[in-house]
């Protein structure tokens, strides 16, 4: 017997007892590992398999304790799970989940301690207890060769597996994870903590994604876990690992952004949501009446597509028709694409039911396929919780399992952010792990399934840089707590929310059409589409309202022009609709604002007989959005072109200015030279020997005083009056002008001239 922190479960699932055996019967009896057989065939046909493996086989039909050194079968006819770290067997309720409900069952016992190996069978079995597995931290393998309908297939395809090996390899890799090591993870200072931080800052670097929020210990246990898939023995050469090898930092990244969920993940919490929470969200709403819910760290899109089916069905049951925007983010893209296909494992019908399955899904061979009815309530945006502003004026915001990954200063500042994005009274759901019991800024509505609800403070934290993007600027924040007694709402907040109320909806839109603000009941004109997020208002207007904007927007932008009105009539779900639609391009200006201004003023269709044209798209509106696409991609290179257009005029300017200063200072040396030219012998060099006298030289340049042996020279030459010798008197013409200018005294060293001031001030002194 070992002790319990050193024991560790295998969970091998499949279909073939031969594969089994040749996995497992040769791990030897003194390994730590405890293996749990779950295979389709029947518990008999693997003791079969198994009749001379080192390990005791035990089959499973009552509970048992979890020990290492032994095999357990465990029979595919009932269901398993290991509870107290013990197997309890119950009678099946729901077919072919059987894994799945044994591989979560135990993740959730043994956590970081599960490995989890998915060996070649038919369907879908086993996709989600990977996930778990995953989550808290094992290891998960998958038999290579499968096909496209079997297991390792599809578990392979959720992107949760460690390692696909062929079987003998898998067996190796079991004797090494049973064999009886210390742990790799360095909790404590020294070597580890900065090895730790070599790794953080290599992958900020390589990725841009900064982990300096998160818990040291998570990522420690996150790092353990990819040093014993690499096969690393200690964190250093794992950080090298790391370095050597770039493929690793995409391994490293899902490790610890952990995108795994799963639908109405802890049912009851979720059954609560449905009954107590949903319904109020619908309180005091208007039939137009948006309601707008967050899901930040949304992973695969399970969680944010539960709450958008129990809002759907709250919704139907009642008759209500008030118009549903869920709002998903994550920072990890593969797992936003994962969630945009909305394409899930048929394994889901654990967690789902028969029920929502043919109400929601449609079934496409081992796969269910969300329909576009709740599909086109969620709009999908990759978004850094800690980095990028919050959506806003929201009913509900559900961040389940995301908060104890950070650390307490990164939790206060998400708090405070929830806090700013919700409205009034508005609900924060949080995980089972997760509170905010010690914020003032959130009251409890049930603590057992961690509902909480924003309290009418106005509070700005420390943290609250949070709002601002990356690189913005921050301005001094102090803390301001006000009570709901005090008076927090002003004449022109007043004025605005009259104005919001009963003006005609509008949206402001920059130059290239994206959308800046949208007014409160401008949505009803809006409709977001399927595949990737764009804030562009021509993508995002009604079909119907698409051609006659796109006309209004070109004729208001011409020269002289205030404003264009068009007026749009259509056919919506068998009423007829009357809109007016309102540009103003060019007169924002005189009231100091930018953009373009675009007002929909909905009016009452008239008496009169109109039928509609006929349904379907423009025929000009491929080439319409052709063209469109042509003149951004034309925009974009204009623009580039202007940058590189300015950098060459700006070194051309640099390059005249030296061309001139150098210009003038050759004329100030011509002018020098014509001037000492110009004058009598005898006068120049009595001119210059005062000068050398008094220490100067050219322009009132200080310099050394020169040698009486020089001045003998210059006697010699005829340059200053005195007898020359009587040997030399045919020098007494000199040398030229230059010859005499370098014989002169030189002037001390002078700082360049690159600027017209500084060349009159040079040519003042000559």
């Amino acid at each position: 017997m070992i002790l319990e922190s050193n024991l560790r479960v295998v969970v091998i699932g499949g279909g073939n007892a031969p594969d089994f055996a040749r996995v497992i019967r040769t791990l030897p009896v003194e390994s730590t590992l405890a293996v749990i057989a779950h295979c389709n065939a029947g518990p008999d046909a693997v003791a079969a398999a198994l009749e001379k493996s080192l390990m005791p086989v035990e089959h499973v039909v009552t509970n048992v304790k979890v020990t290492n050194g032994r095999i357990f079968v465990v029979p595919s006819d009932k269901h398993v799970e290991v509870r107290d770290r013990t197997l309890v067997v119950t009678p099946k309720t729901s077919p072919d989940n059987t894994l799945d409900i044994l591989l979560r069952s135990v993740a959730d016992a043994f956590a970081g301690q599960t490995v989890g190996v998915i060996l070649r069978g038919t369907g879908s079995n086993g996709s989600l207890g990977i996930k778990r597995i995953k989550e808290v931290g094992g290891i998960t393998l998958a038999e290579a060769g499968a096909t496209d309908t079997e297991m390792p297939h599809i578990a392979i395809a959720t992107g949760m597996i460690d390692l696909v090996l062929p079987l003998a390899e898998i067996e190796v890799r079991l004797t090494t994870f049973g064999a009886r090591t210390e742990s790799n993870e360095d909790k404590s200072s020294g070597d580890g903590a900065d090895t730790l931080r070599d790794i953080l800052t290599l992958v900020r670097v390589r990725s841009g994604h900064d982990f300096a929020s998160y818990k040291r210990a998570t990522l420690f246990r996150r790092i353990s876990r990819r040093m014993q898939v690499c096969q690393a023995s200690s964190i250093s050469e794992y950080h090298q690992y790391l370095r050597d090898h770039p493929g690793e930092l995409a391994n490293l990244l899902r490790d610890v952004l952990i995108s795994v969920t799963n639908f109405m993940r802890d049912p009851d919490a979720f059954a609560t949501l449905a009954r107590d929470i949903i319904p109020k969200l619908f309180e005091d709403k208007k039939p137009n009446d948006q309601i707008r819910v967050w899901v930040p760290g949304c992973a695969t899109g399970e969680e944010v597509y539960s709450l958008a089916m129990l809002m759907r069905e709250h919704a139907t049951r009642l008759g209500l028709r008030n118009p549903l925007q869920l709002f998903a983010t994550d920072i990890d893209e593969e797992a936003l694409a994962e969630a945009r296909n909305a394409r899930y494992p048929e394994s889901i019908v654990v967690d789902l039911g028969p029920d929502r399955l043919d109400r929601f899904f449609q079934r496409d061979n081992n796969y269910f396929v969300l329909n576009k009815e709740v599909r086109e309530t969620v709009l999908f945006s990759s978004h850094n919780l800690l980095r990028d502003p919050p959506f806003s004026r929201l009913d509900l915001i559900s961040c389940r399992n995301l908060l104890i990954y950070l650390n307490r200063e990164a939790q206060d500042r998400v708090l405070n952010l929830f806090h700013f994005a919700l409205r009034p009274e508005a609900f924060l759901f949080l995980g089972a792990s997760e509170s905010a019991e010690s914020s003032p800024i959130f009251t409890s509505v049930d603590q057992k399934t961690r509902v909480y609800q924003r309290r009418n403070t106005s509070v700005i934290a420390d943290g609250a840089d949070v709002f601002v993007p990356a690189g913005g600027w921050h301005a001094p924040v102090t803390n301001i707590t006000r009570t709901p007694e005090q008076p927090t709402t002003t004449l022109g907040e007043l004025h605005f929310r009259v104005v919001e109320r009963y003006a005609p909806p509008s949206v402001l839109v920059d130059q290239d059409l994206d959308i800046l603000h949208v007014s409160e009941h401008a949505g009803r004109f809006l409709a977001v589409a399927g595949g990737e997020h764009s804030k562009n208002l021509l993508r995002l207007v009604l079909p119907s309202l698409r051609l006659d904007l796109r006309t209004a927007i070109h004729a208001a932008r011409q020269p002289g022009r205030l404003s264009e009105t068009r007026t749009v009539r259509f056919n919506e779900n068998g009423v007829t609709r009357v809109v007016e639609i309102r540009v103003v391009a060019n007169g924002l200006a005189e009231v100091g604002a930018r953009g373009i201004l675009v007002l929909f003023d909905e009016k009452q269709p008239s008496a009169e007989p109109w039928s509609e044209p006929e349904p379907g798209p423009s025929p000009m509106e491929p080439i319409v959005r052709e063209i469109e696409d042509e003149l951004r991609r034309t925009r974009d290179q204009l623009r580039n072109t202007i940058e590189q257009y300015e950098t060459s005029l700006e070194e051309l300017t640099a390059s005249n200015e030296e061309l001139q200063a150098i210009n003038e200072e050759l004329r100030s040396t011509s002018e020098e030279l014509e001037t000492q030219a110009r004058a009598p012998v005898g006068e120049r060099g009595a001119h210059h020997a005062q000068r050398r006298a008094q220490g100067e030289g050219r322009g009132g340049q200080p310099c050394e005083r020169r040698p009486p042996e020089l001045d003998v020279l210059d006697r010699h030459r005829g340059l200053v009056p005195g007898p020359p010798p009587q040997h030399q008197a045919v020098h007494a013409a000199g040398p030229g002008p230059v010859q005499r200018h370098r014989v002169g005294c030189r002037p001390s060293a002078r700082p360049p001239h690159t600027s017209a001031r500084h060349q009159g001030s040079r040519r003042a002194g000559t």
